[in-house]
């Protein structure tokens, strides 16, 4: 009854009569009669505190909470804003009470991550001077929103309370990190990402050499991508570099997990697509084509390995899946090749490298030591990927007018060849390649002959393993051009 009575209190005062009065108000620059009430600091305050002292009592503490989105758009009007730090250390202190936590079901999480991303969104600014200089302030409400996230999903008590639309949250605050212009705030919040799709994968194991999805509730296919968004965000859009690389590397390493092949089909091909070829292609074109990177050669060297490393990892790390989409899969791998295109387009050779006047001046990295050294790693990727394109019967050397491979092996070949970095490796990767499929099929019948009384099922899974085991054949790349040239 008591609580009843306090609703309808809260209500009146704090909340909007309509959403489209509170944009227009804050648009036009208006302030709502409320927010000059004398009365309204102690309205919000007496909120903050009733949730900190509901948020252990069950049965109640769902409608509680539930009514803090009244403390912010678009529930309530902008009569809080000015209040953030009284908000942000609220927060703070109800999410210390993680065994009332627990017992919050959706309204209740609704309300405390709605109040989260709006302390996010009100913060973020660094601290340009004295004490604290380059971070955030001890008061920021971006700082006491990260605190709160991550006490929630570090806390054992809530490992499997926490509701997934706890990733929007998340990616408020890397949001948020970016305009302020703090990085640690960023890769803070990707960490945090991180995290979840570490919990969203529980439910997916690995038997017999078999994905078994024990996820009755669909999270995994329903927020992993959602996670992965966010990681692409962050390595297209940022800002800073070392954001961008961390962004890169997770974004890299969270796909080829053992986890990824528990989604459908046609959404392994999206995320393929979209969160690694196209971020890889927007961000090589981007760094090819600035001019102002003089003293940051590692930072972009680094950068473009990171990006081939995420055109050609998981789509190699999925490719038995992936050529299960015929009506799709041409279109992937033309865009792979349309991104190695923007890189390898201009003929660009080692011996002209050493012959360059500037490498005799100066051992110090420049930008035709950067093109070079990026060019020879990009090159052997993409020959790892035709060779073991050519051993699963997807490419052939000479394309034939009776397979269905044909218009895709023409393709790539005319592609290859408008590659001037490549164009004269052709025939050596065709002849590679036929070679590599012969052995590879030689070795299969062999072990036929050898052993005919095995089912076939066992059969299946002897070629299915020499398959496996051809990029053991393929010349290795050189993971460590960087060092080399640093050298």
């Amino acid at each position: 009854m008591i609580w009843e009575s306090l609703e309808r209190h809260y209500n009146e005062r704090l909340a909007c009569d309509t959403e489209e009065s509170s944009e227009t108000d804050e648009a036009s620059g208006k302030q709502d009669s409320k927010l000059v009430s004398p009365g309204i600091e102690k309205c919000v305050t007496g909120l903050i505190r009733l949730s900190c002292w509901m948020v252990n009592r069950e049965g109640i503490n769902n409608q509680v909470l539930g009514s803090i989105k009244l403390l912010h758009p678009p529930h309530g009007l902008s009569s809080c804003f000015g209040l953030e730090m009284h908000l942000s250390e609220g927060l703070w202190r109800i999410c210390q009470y993680v065994d009332g936590l627990k017992m919050l079901n959706d309204e209740g999480w609704g309300g405390l991550l709605g109040l989260v991303e709006f302390c996010a969104s009100r913060g973020g600014a660094v601290v340009r001077a004295g004490p604290g200089r380059g971070g955030l302030a001890e008061d920021d409400p971006a700082l006491h929103a990260f605190r709160a996230l991550h006490l929630i999903l570090h806390s054992p008590e809530l490992k499997n309370s926490v509701p997934c639309s706890v990733v929007q949250s998340i990616r408020a605050l890397i949001v948020v990190g970016e305009r302020g212009r703090c990085a640690k705030l960023c890769i803070a919040g990707l960490d945090l990402l991180l995290i979840m799709h570490s919990r969203l994968g529980k439910p997916v194991t690995i038997a017999s050499g078999e994905i078994i999805s024990t996820d009755e509730n669909g999270l995994w296919v329903s927020v992993w991508p959602s996670v992965l968004e966010g990681m692409a965000e962050a390595s297209k859009k940022s800002i800073f570099g070392g954001v961008r690389q961390h962004a890169l590397s997770m974004l890299t390493d969270a796909i080829i997990d053992r986890h990824g092949g528990a989604i459908p089909t046609e959404q392994l091909f999206a995320v393929v697509h979209n969160s690694c070829i196209s971020v890889a292609g927007i961000r090589i074109s981007a760094l090819l084509k600035s001019d102002n990177i003089e003293g940051q050669w590692e930072e972009v060297m680094i950068e473009l390995k990171l990006c081939i490393s995420l055109v050609f990892k998981p789509f190699l790390h999925h490719l038995k899946i992936l050529i299960q989409i015929e009506d799709k899969f041409a279109t992937l791998w033309e865009s792979m090749l349309n991104v190695m295109e923007q890189l390898l387009g201009d003929e660009t050779s080692v011996t002209d490298f050493q012959d360059s006047p500037k490498q005799k001046v100066s051992a110090h990295m420049n930008r035709d030591m950067l093109l070079m050294t990026t060019k020879e790693l990009g090159s052997e990727h993409l020959r790892n990927a035709v060779m073991v394109l050519m051993t699963y019967g997807v490419l052939e050397s000479e394309a034939s007018p009776s397979s269905k491979s044909s218009d895709l092996s023409a393709l790539t070949w005319t592609t290859i060849g408008s590659m001037g970095y490549c164009r004269n490796s052709i025939a050596e990767w065709k002849q590679s390649g036929h070679n590599v499929r012969g052995n590879n099929k030689g070795d299969i019948d062999s072990s036929k002959e050898e052993k005919g009384r095995h089912t076939l099922s066992d059969t299946s899974n002897e070629d299915a393993s020499v398959v496996d085991n051809l990029a053991s054949d393929v010349p290795e790349v050189r993971e460590n051009a960087c060092e080399e040239v640093k050298s």
